[in-house]
């Protein structure tokens, strides 16, 4: 194919043949072109097959050539790299790789130097630079600014090259160039797939791709592999105050820190916003615990910030491979849960536990549906309720609501099984919000009375009761329509328990005190609390009627205290018609239990 305008041909078409009509010499022709038209054709489309048809047309160039040689450099002639070569021992001329050979190491055997001494002179000449000297040819091209590929021909007698092999080495040497610079623009597409703009490490997609390849060889060599998630504790606030600038200067300032402890075999991700992830391969609980603690060391020191000194902790969450996990997303949750519950419980590094009673995989399931649930991606939480009975007449006074989670791998669940879950993962204040929700919307369209069971998380937090404040109003629900059951473990705090209870009282939302005699309650803390009911535990219940004297003792006095503080009492765990009569016998007024009820659908 020629150029529109000057006529010459195009440095990517097929080179003229001028070889006598000779059936070899039409046989080589016709091989050449064959080439280099599957070169021309491939060259763009796949980087690999282009290369060895290039190795097989550089060949095919030196049958009748004593040496061909390729070379790539981007700084003085004399520091070449040779990319490639034929020698005459070499059975079939077959191409031989090299690598950091200059034109002048003996050990390369080939005598390239004469034939690059005209080198300055070709890369300076216009169009396509040739030097011819005797025997020897180089040709030159540019393929960027910085870098420059060559081929060097030597005819096997004196003679001077024919110009049909220097016009065909020139269409490789193009086509060669094409090759470099896909593949350059390949590697410059696959550094920006795997590194995170930011920081210069690996992101999301390399992580990932890098703990898949570590998890399969300690599966092969039955050793561990520990995963950490750290998250910046104060990064929110930095960026608020400060600016995004700023809070991308901390980002960079953390990840070399975290790089300088890490061993070349570790492998830290910036996996978005201010969360980190740190791979461990063949390393141990232990071995990842050693480097939690070496990360909060390294970030110890505070941060150069904006002519500021700042502190910024981090949390760890720890998981291991095969004991948190089978997989790599198993293992990402396991580590994900322990961080958030290392956030929530303020402490620097947890290892993640699975609930009691439940596999690793199971309590991640849970985690995930939870997640869901509370981003409202799917559905919503399954509400029961169970009837709180008036012994006096045997009517239903209210009903307490409990939760159930339904799943798709382990059926319907109860809150023992998924409350663990929600509070492992910094999820249960967001859960109790959603119960919360869900049933005053359902109040809304009935005159009952329901309680609802919060954890110390949920009471704690600083907008809890304008939050229910808002809920009531929104729903036209009375407040004192609403019990809240919390447990003796609030009262463990009661200067933080006595600020949300008063605001939540003095609003008319009324507290009620379950599983009462399980916890560390004192009488004392209990009369200075503003509670309206208190719940006797199942395991004082169930005991009623053969319970030794202490035990009747104990809950003579409870009953006695509940009517000097003018509080309700309500028996848990009813089951049998001995425990309701001895529940009667000791004036307690109110029961709940199977005996009158198991938990029902709500609306039911």
């Amino acid at each position: 194919m020629a150029d529109s305008q000057t006529g010459e041909p195009d440095a990517l078409s097929a080179p003229p043949a001028r070889y006598p009509a000779g059936v070899e010499q039409l046989r080589e022709r016709n091989a050449r072109l064959e080439l280099f038209v599957r070169l021309s054709t491939q060259a763009v489309a796949d980087v690999t097959d282009a290369r060895a048809l290039t190795r097989d047309a550089l060949t095919q160039l030196a049958t009748h050539l004593r040496m061909v040689g390729v070379f790539a450099w981007n700084g003085p002639a004399d520091r070449m790299t040779l990319v490639a070569s034929t020698v005459p021992e070499a059975t079939s001329g077959v191409l031989r790789l090299h690598a950091d050979l200059t034109p002048r190491d003996p050990a390369d055997g080939i005598a390239w130097a004469d034939a690059f001494r005209s080198l300055d002179t070709a890369r300076g000449a216009t169009g396509l630079p040739l030097a011819a000297l005797q025997s020897h040819v180089v040709l030159n091209c540019p393929v960027t600014e910085t870098l420059q590929l060559a081929i060097g021909l030597v005819d096997s007698t004196d003679d001077p090259i024919a110009p049909e092999d220097v016009a065909y080495a020139a269409s490789v040497l193009n086509l060669l160039a094409l090759i470099h610079a896909q593949e350059q623009r390949q590697n410059e597409a696959t550094s920006l797939a795997y590194t995170d703009p930011l920081t210069g490490i690996a992101n999301r997609r390399a992580f990932i791709d890098q703990a898949n390849r570590h998890m399969a060889l300690a599966r092969r060599e039955n050793r561990a592999m520990g995963l950490l998630f750290i998250d910046l504790n104060r990064f929110k606030e930095v960026n608020d105050s400060l600016g995004h600038s700023v809070g991308d200067d901390l980002l960079n300032q953390i990840t070399a820190r975290i790089s300088r402890i890490c061993r070349t075999s570790d492998l830290l991700a910036r996996l978005g916003g201010d969360e980190f992830g740190l791979l461990l391969p063949l390393t141990g609980a232990d071995g990842a615990l050693a480097m939690a603690a070496r990360i909060h060391d390294a970030l110890l020191e505070p941060f150069d910030l904006a002519g500021e000194a700042i502190q910024c902790g981090t949390s760890v969450g720890v998981a291991v491979f095969p004991d948190h996990g089978e997989t790599v997303d198993d293992l990402q949750q396991a580590a994900d849960t322990a961080m958030y519950s290392a956030k929530h419980s303020q402490e620097p590094t947890r290892v993640y536990r699975p609930p009691q009673g439940q596999s690793a995989h199971q309590a991640l399931l849970v985690g995930q549906r939870l997640r869901r649930l509370i981003g409202g991606e799917e559905g919503a939480i399954a509400l029961h309720c169970q009837p709180l009975v008036a012994l006096d007449d045997g009517t239903v006074r209210e009903f307490e609501v409990l939760s159930r989670l339904d799943t798709q791998d382990m059926g319907r669940l109860t809150p023992d099984h998924f409350i663990p879950v929600a509070e492992r993962n910094g999820l249960i204040v967001d859960l109790d919000r959603l119960v919360l929700k869900q049933t005053v919307s359902a109040m809304a369209d009935t005159d009952t009375v329901l309680s609802v069971n919060i954890a110390a998380p949920t009471l704690y937090h600083a907008d809890f009761p304008a939050y229910i404040g808002t809920l009531l109003a929104d729903a036209g629900v009375a407040p004192h329509r609403l019990y809240l059951e919390i447990t003796e473990r609030v009262v463990t705090d009661p200067g933080r328990a006595l600020t949300a209870l008063e605001a939540l009282s003095s609003a008319g939302v009324r507290i009620a005190l379950d599983d009462f005699g399980t916890g560390y309650s004192s009488l004392t803390v209990l009369a200075d609390l503003p509670i309206h009911r208190i719940k006797i535990d199942r395991r004082f219940i169930q005991q009623l009627g053969t319970e030794p004297p202490l035990q009747r003792a104990i809950i003579e006095s409870v009953v006695a205290m509940a009517d000097g503080l003018g509080v309700s009492l309500v028996a848990e765990g009813i089951e049998t018609d001995t425990q309701e009569q001895a529940v009667r016998d000791h004036g307690i007024r109110l029961a709940q239990g199977y005996r009158f009820g198991r938990p029902e659908p709500m609306g039911r």
